[in-house]
């Protein structure tokens, strides 16, 4: 992961811009199978999943601004 990007999906430079944010502190390691709820007050919990067969049992808290 960097630490922010903002690539163009379309139309002219500024138009159509995703900005995928800033993760500060500990990054967690890619995974899938893993369970994600976002409350509302936009808090994204991410709980497990699992990477090659092996399984993750923790939880992730990102502040998602809408």
């Amino acid at each position: 992961m960097g630490d922010s990007a903002s690539p163009a999906i379309g139309g002219s430079p500024g138009e159509n811009q995703v900005n995928f944010g800033v993760v500060a502190g500990m990054q967690p390691d890619a995974r899938e199978g893993h369970s994600a709820d976002v409350d509302a007050d936009g808090y994204m919990l991410v709980f497990g999943g699992d990477r090659h067969h092996m399984p993750f049992n923790d939880m992730h808290m990102y502040h998602i601004k809408f």
